[in-house]
């Protein structure tokens, strides 16, 4: 299945953060692992927070993190929240 730029990004990021989730990760550190444009990333991780897979921590330290457990996302969720399910019928 074909997905679109912003659900490859948004699986990419969430992969990479499932991957090493004791860690905070800045968008700039996101940015530079995975290769994706920073604005275009910036806009990813608001998504992805606003629907409840990522948390954000202001401060010093913070960053972001996985709000749910990695047995707890799905992929038709993500799919779903950055091009809705339309993309299954086509």
């Amino acid at each position: 299945m074909n997905f679109n730029k912003t659900t490859a990004y948004s699986l990419k990021v969430l992969d990479f953060m499932a991957r090493h989730l004791k860690e905070r990760m800045s968008a700039s550190f996101l940015n530079k692992k995975l290769n994706i444009p920073y604005s275009y990333l910036r806009q990813i991780l608001g998504d992805l927070s606003k629907h409840g897979f990522i948390k954000g921590c202001k401060g010093r330290n913070g960053g972001f993190v996985l709000a749910k457990d990695t047995a707890d996302i799905y992929l038709s969720d993500i799919i779903e929240s950055s091009e809705g399910l339309d993309s299954f019928e086509r």
